[in-house]
């Protein structure tokens, strides 16, 4: 159905968590060989069947080997990371944002960032990701059962994917992806999803802070 729609890069996110999960829960070796197996079956169909598909995957390609030959979108990205600097031009004065990089409020809010708080300021920003998934790890061992041990696992891990396609993909590590950068990108759906998912991370550490007394 999110295929159909058509929107790639919430499949594979999809795909990519439920795979991740399903490894977690401690899944047969053999099915979760056959799991990669499809997904990069699945991969190779949409690279060959979808134009989409295949442009942001050649983009990505040339980009890598090549930054000039990025694609526009990688092209504006990597021009405001490099007038940010390590410390950034200041919160609030960027110009790229103004001049033409797309969707700046949404899928590129990260190149946003790194131009006006430079290098330092995005450390900071991941290094918060990375908290996120760190107390999810923490509340996930600590939780009473193994319901409550997977849904804060997998919800941190959602969190933290997110964050890392998202700016993995502004950076040219990740083919183009359209996925959100959580509490961050503009969009209301997304926001309160995130919001949701810590207000649950918190009623897991809550009730394991209450049977543990």
């Amino acid at each position: 159905l999110i295929l159909i729609q058509p929107d790639f890069s919430a499949a594979i996110t999809v795909v990519a968590l439920g795979m991740i999960m399903f490894i977690i829960a401690g899944g047969n070796k053999h099915h979760i060989e056959m799991l990669f197996v499809i997904g990069v079956l699945a991969l190779l169909v949409g690279y060959f069947l979808f134009g989409k598909v295949r442009i942001r995957i050649d983009d990505w390609g040339f980009g890598f080997k090549d930054p000039a030959d990025a694609s526009y979108h990688i092209q504006r990205s990597t021009e405001a990371i490099l007038r940010g600097g390590w410390i950034g031009v200041g919160i609030g004065k960027g110009v790229v944002k103004l001049t033409g990089l797309p969707v700046a409020w949404t899928d590129s809010i990260f190149s946003v960032i790194l131009e006006e708080t430079g290098i330092i300021g995005g450390t900071i920003f991941i290094a918060l990701y990375l908290i996120i998934l760190w107390r999810g790890y923490v509340i996930s061992a600590q939780a009473p059962d193994v319901f409550g041990k997977l849904l804060a696992a997998g919800i941190s891990i959602w969190i933290g994917l997110e964050a890392f396609m998202n700016i993995g993909v502004l950076v040219n590590v990740l083919p183009f992806a359209g996925n959100a950068l959580p509490f961050v990108s503009s969009g209301g759906s997304s926001m309160i999803l995130s919001l949701t998912g810590v207000g649950i991370l918190i009623s897991i550490s809550r009730i394991s802070a209450i049977i543990n007394l």
